[in-house]
């Protein structure tokens, strides 16, 4: 078990908490040119507030080797600055979660639920900006169809961030805890709402469901009464989504998903974005096809992208980036880390009451990686570090297990 030698100086643990929740909720909300220095301002002080202690551990290693691809892959790449670029960007991330890491694996009991609870009061503290920055007449006319929700970020991050905070209070109001804050899934569902972000829907959903049922995982199964309670919640959670998708407020959201259905059926009206979207990841399994062992370099889909829309950007599709930057090497590099947390989240499931969320938050990292590239988000590796602080405390606690 960790030392907790190394865990607080002076007493101060709400400091660092509060030091947590402003990086949590930097990260989703738009401060333009100075997000990376307050990135590093939140390392510094977590830093001068913690007696820390680096030792190198699971998390560090399988970071640390996607890191150093980045940086090799200019070597070959097509832009040898954009390479290193993202290994750059990776790197710093990594030092900061560092320091995070290593004051929660040392934090008395367990600290993956108290993050959890970070992250819930961070992801709400998003939406109610949000709202208060966009309006809530906006807000209801953007679920409409009159456009889609920017609100100084990206339109998919505000509405995963919304998702995020749904199923994080699911998970506690499950354990019955925290049922005061379901309240504020309604604005969270406007939300949603707003950025017609199907990955979110999607996110909230399909979370809750797959969430309710590998907790039900760990209960008996001498009898029906679980399998029961799966079914008829699950047809709760399905009759609400009929209701909601049948009103006006998801109707620009329900536009774009049968635009999706339509792309994938062959038939009917395919919107223009689904479109774009579909030849942007077809720009990065051609260029896959052409060098799938070690790819053109990480961030050099740009490059294509450039040739082929005339766009500077990436392509939507965080499986078709890395094949098409990194080829079957980059994406075993990185896709390893979340194959290594979703076996040893199975181990634990029926152990562990905090395993159903990870579990469930990794299996969704792999469905909705399909729609969004995210190896280089500052969100990606805090969540990654949490995954990998509950697998190492299971370890601890569970050592017959392994």
């Amino acid at each position: 078990m960790p030392s907790t030698t190394y865990r607080t100086a002076n007493n101060n643990d709400k400091f660092v908490w509060l030091i947590t929740f402003v990086y949590f909720i930097s990260m989703f909300m738009s401060f333009g040119q100075y997000n990376t220095a307050i990135m590093f301002v939140c390392g510094l002080l977590f830093l001068v507030s913690t007696n820390y202690h680096f030792e190198i551990k699971t998390f560090h290693l399988f970071v640390l080797q996607f890191c150093l691809f980045c940086y090799a892959t200019a070597f070959w790449a097509m832009g040898y600055g954009y390479a290193i670029q993202k290994g750059n960007t990776i790197l710093s991330i990594f030092i900061v979660m560092s320091i995070f890491y290593s004051y929660y694996e040392r934090f008395p009991g367990n600290g993956v639920e108290l993050l959890l609870k970070i992250m819930l009061y961070g992801s709400y503290t998003v939406v109610i900006y949000t709202i208060f920055f966009i309006g809530v007449g906006r807000i209801i006319a953007l679920g409409e169809g009159s456009g889609r929700l920017g609100a100084g970020t990206n339109a998919n991050t505000t509405g995963m961030i919304a998702a995020t905070a749904i199923l994080i209070n699911a998970y506690f109001f499950m354990r019955g805890k925290m049922k005061r804050l379901m309240f504020l899934v309604i604005p969270c569902i406007y939300i949603i709402a707003a950025t017609q972000s199907r990955k979110a829907l999607f996110m909230a959903v399909a979370g809750v469901i797959i969430l309710y049922y590998v907790k039900n995982l760990r209960e008996k199964k001498d009898n029906l009464i679980p399998v029961m309670k799966f079914l008829i919640v699950m047809g709760l959670i399905v009759g609400i989504f009929i209701y909601l998708s049948q009103t006006n407020l998801f109707s620009g959201t329900m536009a774009r998903v049968n635009g999706m259905i339509n792309s994938i059926t062959g038939e009917g009206e395919v919107d223009s974005s689904t479109s774009k979207r579909e030849f942007m990841r077809q720009v990065g399994w051609i260029q896959f096809s052409r060098t799938p062992l070690l790819g053109i370099g990480m961030g050099c889909a740009r490059i294509l992208l450039s040739k082929a829309m005339d766009q500077d950007g990436y392509l939507h599709c965080n499986y078709a980036e890395l094949a098409a930057d990194g080829g079957i090497v980059g994406l075993l590099s990185y896709y390893s880390i979340f194959i290594y947390l979703l076996i040893n989240e199975m181990k634990y499931v029926k152990r562990d009451p905090i395993a159903p969320l990870i579990l469930t938050l990794v299996i969704l990292r792999f469905v909705t990686d399909w729609g969004m590239v995210s190896y280089y988000g500052k969100g990606t590796y805090f969540s990654m570090m949490v995954y990998f602080l509950h697998v190492a405390y299971c370890k601890r606690t569970y050592k017959r297990l392994r």
